[in-house]
């Protein structure tokens, strides 16, 4: 069951909410983590018509009971005053189920499913050679810092990867075949 990364709408959101509810009583400090992520989420998935240039796109596993969503990122694009298009994910949440027990190997996978639908993105509807994503914590960073290494020693195409505080920069993605 392949992760994707698709846009949300207020009723995907209302899914989501459902299946993170039951995690989010019983974890106190996930709660007070995401509840800003998660209202401010809300509210842009509510808008009416959607912004083309931001919104809420969940990891979603497709299982034989329909979607799963394992997480959220706000993603924007071409923000008012920066001289070129950009993918941005911004506040990458995982599902509270993961909270206190994450797999690395669960961690990697939901990492390469947000990079490379970042890339997806920036190749179809949000068009950009350039693909950032914000690394909230230390674990975040070891990850990305493996595979900016891991780019670096094996170069793909025009690909250049840098990190600069916490953010991981993609370049040259327009080319990349996934």
């Amino acid at each position: 069951m392949t992760l994707t990364l698709r846009r949300l709408t207020s009723r995907c959101f209302d899914v989501l909410w459902d299946q993170w509810a039951p995690f989010l009583d019983e974890n106190e400090l996930f709660r007070e983590h995401a509840e800003p992520q998660l209202q401010h989420a809300r509210s842009i998935v509510n808008e009416s018509p959607p912004d083309p240039r931001y919104g809420i796109y969940g990891l979603v596993r497709d299982g034989g009971e329909g979607p799963v969503y394992e997480a959220f990122t706000h993603v924007n694009h071409k923000l008012s005053g920066s001289p070129h298009a950009e993918v941005r994910l911004v506040w990458n949440t995982l599902s509270p189920r993961y909270e206190t027990d994450l797999d690395p190997d669960l961690l990697a996978e939901f990492t390469y499913a947000y990079i490379t639908g970042a890339i997806r993105l920036a190749q179809s509807e949000l068009k950009a050679d350039t693909v950032r994503v914000y690394l909230g914590n230390a674990t975040d960073r070891q990850y990305a810092r493996g595979i900016v290494d891991g780019l670096r020693a094996h170069p793909i195409g025009s690909v250049t990867v840098a990190l600069a505080g916490n953010w991981m920069h993609m370049s040259g993605v327009t080319g990349l075949s996934l």
